[in-house]
């Protein structure tokens, strides 16, 4: 059995608000505590800065700034 993660904040970053909805149906009911959303690699630098989150699941091929970059 594994340990409820609901003491980690999570960022979700992708391009694709399809695949950032599905994740966050993934996280939530594990007890992640997603605090926010970002679809390209400029607005999440900018989140990851305000938010400070534990985790961030972020996707590497995306507009502005890919998720290597960031």
């Amino acid at each position: 059995m594994t340990a409820p993660l609901n003491s980690i904040s999570v960022l979700v970053v992708d391009d694709v608000s399809l695949m950032r909805e599905l994740l966050i149906e993934t996280l939530e009911p594990l007890g992640c505590q997603v605090i926010g959303e970002a679809e390209n690699g400029v607005e999440a630098i900018s989140k990851i800065r305000q938010l400070n989150p534990d985790m961030v699941f972020l996707d590497i091929d995306m507009p502005k700034i890919n998720g290597i970059e960031v």
